[in-house]
């Protein structure tokens, strides 16, 4: 049942973004159909990497992932004024930041695991582990994609934390962001990103523009009632009403024509894999899977509930995709990786001595 639970999920999952893809923006199937095979064809070849091969070299991803962060940046051309994107063929662009997850969680897994000076409590190595995520994060932040930045250091702190860093260091690095946090607030975010934050702490005082987006996402999901519009029958999906419906508001949409049974029957998908990566780290013996599957199950679950909080207004539009169902190459395609090494170390034995695998 573990070997068969992810590329069942993840086949139902992709199924579901197929077929709804095909009606909400059929001029893009085609496109989501071949991301789709990639995504899976790339999670089927990380299942039969050998282990030792994908955890071997840390310090070379975390270097390879902040040289890849940086080549965007150094392009000359911008697409929809950020450099978030390198231009591969045609119209088919590939996403740094999204790599930067699965390249630096695979490093950190392997880091935490290791029994040397990184992981024996110094304030030595608690700086250089912060240095590991900040940097990343600060090119993240730049491009600019502050959502993104943010949510790649929350999940690596998290990462962090259950690794053993000792409190009074987390206290000292909570004080650190807190000071840069405040500095970015005031000298280096655009205005329409404060703009953002400010609209979802105070909504009353937001003007029309600023709400637009939360606005038809909650129509849209109200709209769908208990059972749904139907298919390809959702007004403000089909109507364009709805903004980004393929990729950031794909849940809104989807609960505009499916209703509350439907979006609800997708959560749970989401939940019950949360719940299976929680019961594989809790059975595993080997230090390196925990902090991967641990890794792999935050990264799945907390992206999709922060995109689903983004549709219903719990939390600030941030840009986040909900993993292995909107439009988006990238995405299928770093799900894909870091679903596919989450199964390969699944199907590992869970007494398997380090030693033998790293």
């Amino acid at each position: 049942m573990n070997r068969w639970f992810l590329p069942s999920i993840i086949s139902i999952l992709a199924g579901m973004s197929l077929l709804f893809i095909q009606t909400l923006t059929p001029d893009l199937f085609i496109k989501h159909a071949i991301a789709i095979a990639l995504g899976l064809g790339l999670f089927w070849i990380a299942t039969r990497l050998p282990l030792k091969r994908i955890f071997e070299h840390p310090w070379w991803l975390i270097a390879g992932t902040i040289v890849f962060l940086m080549i965007p940046l150094l392009l000359p051309t911008k697409i929809r004024g950020t450099s978030r994107w390198i231009p591969v063929v045609g119209d088919f662009r590939l996403q740094p930041s999204q790599f930067a997850f699965v390249f630096v969680g695979i490093a950190m897994s392997r880091l935490l695991s290791q029994k040397n000076r990184l992981t024996q409590g110094t304030l030595q190595s608690s700086i250089l582990q912060f240095a590991t995520i900040a940097i990343p994060t600060a090119l993240i932040a730049i491009e600019p994609d502050l959502g993104t930045a943010l949510f790649f250091f929350a999940s690596m702190a998290i990462l962090l934390f259950l690794g053993g860093i000792p409190w009074k260091h987390l206290a000292l690095f909570t004080v650190i962001g807190a000071v840069l946090s405040i500095f970015a607030w005031q000298f280096l975010l655009h205005p329409y990103q404060k703009q953002r934050v400010i609209s979802f702490l105070y909504p009353a005082q937001a003007g029309q523009n600023e709400t637009y987006n939360l606005r038809q996402s909650l129509i849209a999901i109200g709209a769908g009632g208990l059972t749904g519009s139907g298919i390809g029958a959702g007004t403000q999906s089909q109507l364009r009403y709805l903004p980004e419906k393929h990729t950031d508001f794909i849940f809104a949409a989807f609960s505009e024509e499916f209703g509350f049974i439907g979006s609800l029957s997708l959560v749970s998908l989401y939940l019950l894999t949360g719940l299976f990566f929680i019961k594989e780290v809790t059975t595993h013996e080997n230090n390196l899977y925990r902090y991967y599957l641990t890794f792999a199950g935050m990264l799945f679950f907390f992206q999709a509930m922060v995109n689903i909080g983004t549709n219903t207004g719990l939390l600030p539009v941030t840009g986040m995709t909900l993993p292995f169902f909107s439009y988006g190459g990238t995405s299928f395609l770093t799900f894909g990786l870091t679903l596919g090494v989450a199964q390969n170390c699944i199907s590992q034995p869970k007494r398997t001595p380090l030693l033998h695998i790293v």
